[in-house]
């Protein structure tokens, strides 16, 4: 902004998607005068504080401010509007882009948001604001408004007070330097304040938006033209918007410029939308400016060679020490560029009869197929630990057990039938959750974690990072196979399982694995009537090739894609289905049997399911590369 002022006294830059609806009004409530002075505090201390920032921003070349608001305080609570914004932070990043995600803001952490997403866009070449919460058109102040999770709005002018006008964004943004400046609407499109004596200046959702030809102005994307309303979800369950959800998809499309980005999604929403009420997106932007049809949000190498080349590992299994939180480190093993043959021979099959005859692989599940990377990656050693779990989650392992045991969601089962985690082991509601935790130990595995969980740490992890050109994640299941095997094109990492006389099951497993024949070890014989084993320390088992230890049995590790059914052409760096209802498990754990701890099985379950023996084990991906999240379709589990 000139001379480093704000021309606004209370607005501040945000963009939000999440399609949302006001399907209630806004509950009427007096703001006091007191509420209105404590406000006004707030935001002039931050505005202030902003003036007199002149602090380089962090060089970036792409940033992004990322808002998701659903726990609304006066206004019916919405559906997916932060699971919108965890996903398009993901895909965002992804492309290169430094996100900062925040999720239902308060109005007096607004001013906060801006001012540390401004300091950071200074100096960097594309910015994006997506927006997912409430959004208002107030005719009488003649502008658009986005709201805070806590707005209370009696009279119209009110909206000066406590939210944040969408004029002052776009001409806050056109002070920026960077040429590519998006911002994204996801918002409502019909009236929020039918009962108000001033609702006949509010229009359906936000109103149409006049850009300044003059001033270079950023481009605006609705997700709904203005007059119609953007949907919330297209069927109940959806985890996403239908823009946000064909938006995450586009983005994982390499190639395709900004322009044409929008084009896509405006095209698929309409069609997803026909039967139910044509949503249909509007971009607003300078046409004489060639420069969005010039930015591609994913090229074909998303960063440039030397940010990959700059970390990249030098040899095989080369160790690179990372931190992720503050005072905690993980050390990292380098997987290179290469190729192998994932699933497995039918050869294979045979010899696991001789050894397991009740075990029962589904020879479709495994089909052989080429699988190419072209560029390597950095895997973590061990599972990821309780003490790097509690780092940054700020929980333990026994409220993560308590979640398990409170979680009423009923899971199918393979079998067919559908019941809870507590049934499923089975155990009571307000029992003492220590009761289902086998292992506690800063060096044991993190477990009871959902997929959700899992990658919400990746996010954190990421986050505090911040490593140029790559992204902290779970490794896609194509990444997991060709890690574990290490060059192996055997059972496991090591080689086939043989026969041990003694045991009548194997001596190498016991070498390289936790698994059902041996993971009693250190634990009483009275330990409980059914928990008479347990997860292990991390790294006390020989290691592959690469220096990966537990890669077989322990815990299953999440990998980030969905299951289904594998191409049986050569790939290249696969990122799996864009959506399913069931995520994808390796490894085999503690509980396994020989059948499972190979490095071609694959396990499945749903993101929200926990369970004893679910952990995972973080990787460091190139942005170029990595797994995008994507909507669930349904609820399953096999285990």
């Amino acid at each position: 902004m000139k001379n480093n002022q704000r021309k606004s006294r209370s607005t501040l830059p945000l963009i939000w998607n999440a399609p949302c609806f006001w399907k209630e009004a806004l509950l009427p409530c007096r703001v006091t005068q007191k509420l209105h002075k404590t406000m006004m505090l707030h935001l002039l201390t931050a505005i202030f504080a902003f003036v007199a920032t002149t602090s380089v921003s962090l060089a970036a070349g792409r940033v992004a401010l990322v808002i998701g608001n659903d726990r609304y305080l006066h206004a019916k609570p919405l559906t997916s509007c932060k699971n919108d914004a965890d996903d398009v932070a993901s895909a965002l990043r992804s492309v290169g882009f430094e996100v900062q995600l925040e999720k239902d803001v308060k109005a007096a952490d607004f001013a906060r948001s801006f001012e540390e997403f401004i300091n950071r866009s200074k100096d960097a070449n594309a910015v994006l604001f997506y927006f997912a919460g409430h959004g208002i058109e107030s005719r009488g102040i003649g502008d658009n408004f986005l709201l805070p999770i806590d707005c209370l709005l009696e009279k119209e002018t009110d909206l000066k007070m406590q939210a944040y006008s969408v004029k002052q964004i776009l001409a806050d943004l056109s002070e920026l330097r960077a040429p590519v400046r998006i911002v994204v609407l996801d918002s409502c499109r019909n009236n929020p304040l039918q009962n108000q004596a001033w609702a006949a200046n509010v229009g359906t959702g936000l109103g149409n938006i006049e850009v300044n030809q003059r001033k270079d102005p950023p481009m605006v994307v609705y997700s709904a033209s203005p007059g119609m309303a953007a949907k919330d979800q297209l069927r109940a369950g959806d985890r996403n918007s239908p823009f946000a959800a064909e938006f995450v998809r586009v983005l994982n499309q390499s190639g395709i410029n900004a322009w044409d980005t929008f084009v896509k999604v405006t095209a698929e929403v309409k069609r997803t939308t026909e039967k139910d009420g044509m949503q249909e997106p509007k971009v607003v932007f300078n046409a004489s400016s060639d420069v969005y049809s010039q930015f591609i949000f994913r090229s074909s190498i998303i960063g440039s060679d030397e940010d990959y080349l700059k970390y990249a590992g030098k040899m095989n299994g080369e160790v690179k020490s990372v931190t992720v939180a503050e005072g905690m480190t993980i050390p990292f093993c380098w997987c290179p560029p290469g190729y192998y043959i994932m699933g497995s021979p039918e050869s294979e099959k045979e010899e696991l009869k001789k050894l397991d005859e009740t075990m029962k692989i589904d020879a479709a599940d495994e089909l052989p197929h080429k699988v190419e990377f072209k560029r390597g990656f950095w895997v973590a050693q061990t599972e990821l630990t309780q003490r790097q779990w509690s780092a940054l989650m700020h929980s333990t392992i026994v409220e993560e057990a308590r979640q398990a045991l409170i979680d009423d969601t009923r899971y199918q089962l393979g079998d067919g039938n559908e019941m809870t985690i507590r049934e499923l082991l089975p155990r009571k509601r307000d029992i003492d959750p220590m009761g289902i935790v086998p292992l506690i130990d800063d060096q044991a595995p993190m477990y009871w974690v959902s997929h959700k969980g899992a990658s919400e740490w990746c996010i954190r992890a990421n986050d505090h990072a911040k490593i140029k050109g790559w992204t902290i994640a779970l490794p896609s299941e194509a990444q997991w196979e060709y890690a574990c095997r290490a060059g192996s094109p055997n059972m496991s990492y090591d080689g086939n399982f043989e026969p041990d006389p003694k045991k009548k099951e194997t001596a190498l497993i016991d070498q390289i694995a936790w698994y059902q024949g041996n993971s009693h070890e250190g634990f009483p014989k009275s330990y409980s009537e059914d928990w008479k084993a347990g997860p292990q320390i991390v790294g006390r088992k020989r290691p592959n090739k690469w220096g990966l230890h537990d890669m077989i049995g322990n815990t299953w590790e999440w990998c980030a894609d969905w299951h289904a059914p594998y191409d049986t052409v050569t790939v290249q760096d696969p990122k799996g289905p864009r959506a399913g209802s069931m995520r994808v498990r390796r490894g085999g754990s503690w509980i396994s049997k020989l059948g499972q701890c190979r490095a071609a099985y694959r396990g499945r379950s749903p993101e929200g399911f926990r369970f004893s023996d679910l952990g995972f084990r973080p990787a460091i991906i190139p942005n170029d590369v990595a797994t995008t999240p994507a909507p669930s379709s349904g609820k399953e589990i096999q285990k």
